[in-house]
């Protein structure tokens, strides 16, 4: 795994739980990842990462993007759920290495670096500028559109990914424009396609 290290004083959360995520049998379903509560948030002292694969956790935690992490099969194949209660005054800036420490200890991971060449994109702004809307503050539901993608609810920073064979869904709300590129190469390495 190709991660850095961290601190021995970095901070930590005050509690937190680690568990396997239960197995889709095949034909059962698809993997939906969530993310919910923190900083920002209706729920600023707990937050959840539920159904997310190992590589999802060093990349929130490590700021790293999907091409950046190399390992063995399992960290794609294998779901987890975190639930970890913040220390008062927690700010969203606050959330990395916690999630860094509580990765690191729990799994007991041991890294590497070493240099790629790997492929990637390049997101450019169209004639006439950039068509953005500014985000919202607060959460709210995806509604469900005509290709089928449940309704969940998105809090303010965060992106829901779900994902069904050969395409996919990504929606945030008040992200920025380096984070939507991020999420979106992640999504772009695992259908091959995007439509935005």
């Amino acid at each position: 795994l190709t991660v850095r290290c961290i601190a021995a004083d970095s901070p930590t959360f005050e509690a937190a739980t680690i568990r396997p995520a239960p197995e889709l049998e095949f034909g059962m379903g698809h993997r939906i990842a969530r993310f919910s509560g923190g900083p920002g948030t209706q729920d600023p002292g707990r937050i959840r990462y539920v159904n997310v694969s190992f590589r999802e956790l060093l990349m929130f935690g490590w700021n790293l993007r999907e091409r950046q992490i190399a390992g063995p099969s399992w960290i794609d194949s294998k779901s987890f759920n975190v639930e970890a209660k913040l220390p008062p005054g927690t700010k969203k800036e606050d959330v990395p290495p916690m999630l860094r420490r509580l990765v690191t200890e729990r799994f007991a991971l041991k890294s590497h670096e070493e240099k790629r060449v790997v492929r990637g994109y390049a997101l450019t702004v169209i004639k006439g500028g950039p068509r953005l809307a500014i985000g919202g503050k607060s959460e709210f539901n995806t509604p469900n559109n005509h290709d089928g993608f449940p309704t969940g609810s998105i809090p303010a920073g965060h992106f829901q990914s779900i994902h069904f064979p050969g395409h996919a869904r990504l929606a945030g709300l008040n992200v920025s424009i380096d984070q939507f590129a991020t999420a979106l190469a992640g999504e772009l390495q695992k259908i091959g396609r995007a439509h935005v």
